[in-house]
């Protein structure tokens, strides 16, 4: 039977630290490389502004709810794109 130790508070805690700012690495990559690609390409920006703009029938304040998160569609395309180009 293979030796089972106890981990201290503090080993805990830095592993728990180290798996919450990993997952926060790979998302400030993803969100940088969105706005770097939407500055390169302003047709995409637009038409993300547009779609969203769309969603919240033309209020730039209204909350989103899931139903209309998962309506955009070129958003949600978008975001996979630059994913499968340049994943975290």
């Amino acid at each position: 039977m293979p030796y089972l130790r106890e981990f201290s508070d503090d080993e805990i805690a830095k592993t728990i630290f180290t798996f919450l700012f990993a997952s926060q690495d790979a998302t400030s990559s993803a969100a940088t490389w969105l706005f770097q690609i939407m500055a390169q390409r302003p047709d995409i920006l637009d038409r993300i502004r547009e779609e969203n703009l769309k969603v919240r029938n033309g209020d730039i304040h209204a909350e989103l709810n899931l139903e209309q998160l998962e309506s955009l569609k070129y958003t949600r395309a978008v975001v996979r794109e630059l994913l499968r180009y340049r994943p975290p």
